[in-house]
């Protein structure tokens, strides 16, 4: 199916925003993990190599939390930093949530996308549900545009672009995004924003 012209305007626009990427040589191990294109589950990933720190949001159904992974014999500012989202157990047995919960696992699994929260790991621990998450460190869009005030026009379009681009790879994927709002999109490290987060 062809893009419409509006979307074809603001992914032009956004290829031309694009920084050069890194020769993968240059990056260190620890950059290559969070940098990785597909959301392939991290098998060196273990619950017990998690140490949490606040809770970063929460919602209905669960709760999330930074975290990092310890990575013996570096220092902790190495560590690479995630966000754990956690599903109750209790929550998931009144509410019925399991199902979602794997459906959840299941579509993250599948979306490689920058606009994308990536899926890194997810697991079981106690009965809760952990999905382990890249962590954006510049927080959500709501957070952003509270601390900055309104938007110069160019930012409003490149942040609307990076949202629309991410919803546009999930439909195109076969999937429909319907909790849209200004909390879930959070500012990486760099420019890039993910947008949609399951």
């Amino acid at each position: 199916a062809a893009a419409s012209p509006g979307l074809a305007r603001v992914l032009a626009y956004l290829e031309r925003l694009r920084p050069a990427e890194p020769a993968p040589s240059a990056l260190s191990p620890l950059a290559r993990e969070h940098l990785t294109a597909a959301p392939t589950l991290l098998p060196t990933v273990i619950f017990q190599d998690l140490v949490f720190g606040g809770e970063l949001g929460s919602g209905s159904f669960s709760t999330v939390r930074y975290c990092k992974r310890v990575v013996r014999g570096s220092p902790a500012g190495c560590w690479p930093e995630y966000a754990a989202k956690v599903v109750r157990a209790e929550v998931m047995r009144e509410m019925g949530y399991e199902h979602a919960v794997r459906r959840e696992i299941a579509v993250l699994r599948q979306l490689t996308h920058v606009s994308v929260a990536r899926l890194v790991a997810s697991f079981r621990w106690r009965a809760d549900v952990y999905l382990l998450l890249e962590f954006a460190a510049r927080g959500d869009l709501h957070s952003a545009v509270r601390r900055f005030g309104s938007l110069a026009a160019p930012n409003a379009r490149f942040l609307l672009g990076e949202v629309c681009v991410g919803l546009s790879h999930v439909h195109a994927a076969g999937f429909a995004f319907g909790d849209l709002k200004p909390r879930p999109p959070h500012t990486a490290s760099g420019e890039a924003v993910n947008g949609v987060a399951a």
